[in-house]
């Protein structure tokens, strides 16, 4: 079974919601267990449930999962952090050290024929 890493997951640390995520690669990349999210294996029902225990009863442990990771979310996913490196990978795509606008102006009505 492949495994990807789920936007779901990073959208509901970024609401502040405490996760509890397999322990499979691509979440490993994101969770530390215990600090910003809990890891199960995601082969067993009873690991998982006892997670979603874990994390519903210690009140104390998900508001520092939750705090945790919120601050994962800012520092590796922010658009702020991943703008630049996108820009960065299409420029090298490019061949280019960076990208530069062309300062055409975009705009700002649809032309005749066209609608929004």
């Amino acid at each position: 079974v492949p495994f990807v890493l789920s936007w779901s997951m990073l959208n509901a640390m970024a609401c502040g919601a405490p996760i509890v995520g397999s322990a499979t690669p691509p979440v490993e990349e994101v969770i530390s267990d215990g600090e910003n999210g809990l890891l199960v294996d995601f082969h067993d029902p009873d690991a998982i449930a006892d997670g979603l225990d874990q994390a519903l009863d210690d009140r104390e442990l998900a508001s520092r999962l939750r705090e945790n990771g919120l601050v994962t979310i800012r520092e590796r996913y922010a658009l702020d952090v991943t703008f630049p490196k996108l820009e960065e990978l299409y420029a090298r795509a490019m061949g280019r050290t960076e990208l530069s606008v062309s300062g055409r102006a975009v705009p700002t009505t649809p032309r005749a024929g066209l609608s929004r």
